[in-house]
């Protein structure tokens, strides 16, 4: 376990020592992952994303399992820091020190969950923070409640196919505006296609 852990380091500061001649270097978090009650290794198709709270189109970092091989089954993610030294406007795709940046885990293609949230203290700072989800609910695509997504649910979204009246009003299409965005769409279908088959509390 220690020679684990010390391999573990050396790789966390090879990522982190990369970044030593930008003046703002990566923040470094990095620990183990829980989905659900699991733990989830470098085999499993899981990724660790990181926003900047309160703006969920940034993309400040992320690390999908098993990307490092010294690693293991450990996650590295390095987050991205900028200064605005030179007053311009900040980039959706860095954090600046001072903010507190939304870590998500990605157990499916389209479903972040949002397991903490860390405030960068310091540029090339390195925490170690597991982090822990609860199982991805599927209940929202299982649209008949049959307690599984498939052909059903399928079926429900095509007859709603491209309505753009979605709202709380009419269940956002019956459920099948999965995202809320007052159309039935792409989007919707990429949601549904993701859990395909996935078991639902009916």
């Amino acid at each position: 376990m220690r020679a684990k852990m010390t391999l573990l380091f050396i790789a966390v500061m090879n990522a982190t020592l990369l970044q030593a001649g930008i003046p703002e270097p990566d923040m470094t978090l990095f620990g183990e992952v829980t989905v659900g009650g699991e733990p989830i290794g470098a085999h499993d198709n899981v990724s660790i994303i990181a926003r900047v709270s309160g703006d969920p189109d940034s993309f400040v970092g992320a690390y999908q399992m098993g990307d490092n091989p010294l690693a293991g089954d450990y996650y590295i993610l390095r987050i991205r820091l900028e200064s605005l030294a030179d007053g311009g406007p900040q980039s959706a795709n860095a954090a600046l020190v001072g903010q507190t940046v939304d870590i998500f885990v990605r157990p499916t293609a389209y479903l972040e969950i949002l397991v903490t949230r860390v405030t960068v203290t310091e540029a090339g700072a390195v925490q170690y923070t597991d982090l822990y989800a609860d199982a991805p609910d599927f209940s929202a695509l299982d649209m008949n409640t049959d307690g599984i997504v498939n052909f059903k649910d399928y079926a429900a979204m095509a007859n709603n196919w491209g309505r753009t009246d979605c709202s709380a009003v009419n269940n956002w299409c019956d459920g099948c505006d999965i995202n809320e965005s007052t159309s039935v769409d792409n989007s919707d279908l990429n949601y549904l296609a993701n859990a395909w088959l996935a078991t639902a509390s009916p």
